[in-house]
């Protein structure tokens, strides 16, 4: 599922029990950053929770692809 960044912020704060899994990039760092924490803190509650929560960096992605599969 693709979602607007219009519709980020309702998606953001009203979270489907469903998801389990949530990819997100953009340009601003930032505030990927921010939305990450966000959505993180609404699935999982606890960020640093390594059995429940993997930050994979752009370069470690690109070196190796499986990566997003492998954490998922």
């Amino acid at each position: 599922m693709k979602i607007a960044t219009t519709k980020i912020g309702s998606f953001i704060n009203t979270l489907p029990e469903n998801i389990k899994t949530v990819l997100l990039f953009g340009p601003d760092q930032g505030l990927v950053r921010e939305r990450a924490e966000v959505l993180v803190h609404g699935m999982v509650g606890n960020l640093s929770d390594p059995f429940r929560v993997a930050e994979i960096s752009a370069n470690n992605l690109r070196d190796d692809p499986a990566l997003l599969f492998d954490e998922a």
